[in-house]
């Protein structure tokens, strides 16, 4: 497989000697990241490089692009076409992956069961004059198999963002993703795109660890005043009623962590206890 990212970087190599002195429709890129994570999902375990090809015209926008991580733990190289039709673009993208070993894999094998490409239809929606977008994709055909059957999983992704154009050519853009998974996969992800991911984690702990102490602390200062009928204003609620309130508050978040829905269950008791609010809004 190393050959075929070889190939391709003296490819790239070679069309950015034959285009350094016109004007052409042909692009060339070479990123460099220090880890990879796309779509939620992280790659490689080391900085990739991505060089990538282009070509566009009237709408029309093929490429080509290789990565390869430098401890060699991750290695990919991915094919496109899309239109643009006004704020829509349709495409399809061939994604291929070859085995960590690399020795039996035929970059030429498209059987089913077999193959290690990936083929993706997509399309977006971008318009011109809301500073949003959509993003709609499936897995048609290639790798993206049923564990049991083997048949076609047709596993697909999401995505809705927004962004806001500062001056100098400066973009600030925010995106919701859904690929499956849950909530808590993908903020371990997002902290290990970090620098030294080890000392957010720790960082997050703390910050957490102090989050639900003051909030708690003060939870259980107010809540047992709602426990009497009447309560005077300088008069503080027995320390019975203060300990009970906080042994609820500290069985919720343990309850929550034996349940293995705990964040979407969390989600609809909330929705359920605000219902009224909004009636009422």
């Amino acid at each position: 497989m190393k050959r075929y990212i070889l190939l391709f970087l003296a490819s790239v190599l070679f069309a950015i000697i034959s285009i350094a002195q016109n004007k052409s429709n042909f692009h060339m890129e070479l990123l460099a990241q220090t880890k990879y994570l796309w779509r939620g999902i992280e790659y490689g375990t080391s900085p990739v490089i991505f060089p990538t090809l282009s070509y566009s015209n009237n709408g029309i926008y093929i490429y080509g692009m290789g990565g390869y991580a430098t401890d060699g733990s991750h290695q990919e190289v991915d094919l496109g076409i899309s239109y643009n039709f006004k704020d829509i673009s349709l495409s399809i993208n061939d994604y291929y992956y070859p085995t960590p070993v690399g020795e039996n894999d035929k970059y030429f094998n498209l059987k089913g069961k077999e193959t290690g490409h990936w083929f993706e239809s997509c399309i977006q929606y971008s318009p011109s004059k809301i500073p949003v977008w959509s993003l709609l994709s499936t897995y048609f055909a290639g790798a993206d198999k049923k564990t049991e059957s083997k048949s076609q999983a047709w596993s697909s992704y999401a995505e809705i963002g927004g962004h806001y154009d500062f001056d100098n050519n400066n973009v600030l853009s925010l995106g919701i993703l859904n690929a499956g998974g849950n909530y808590y996969d993908a903020i371990i992800s997002i902290i290990n795109t970090l620098p030294f991911p080890y000392f957010a984690k720790i960082l997050l702990v703390i910050t957490m660890i102090m989050f639900y102490a003051t909030s708690f602390d003060t939870l259980t200062l107010i809540a047992p005043n709602y426990s009497y009928k009447h309560i005077e204003s300088n008069e503080e609620p027995h320390k019975i009623i203060r300990t009970l309130w906080a042994l609820i508050f500290i069985l919720l978040p343990i309850g929550l962590l034996f349940s293995n829905n705990s964040m979407y269950g969390l989600q609809s008791i909330s929705i359920i206890a605000a219902s009224p609010i909004g009636i009422i809004i």
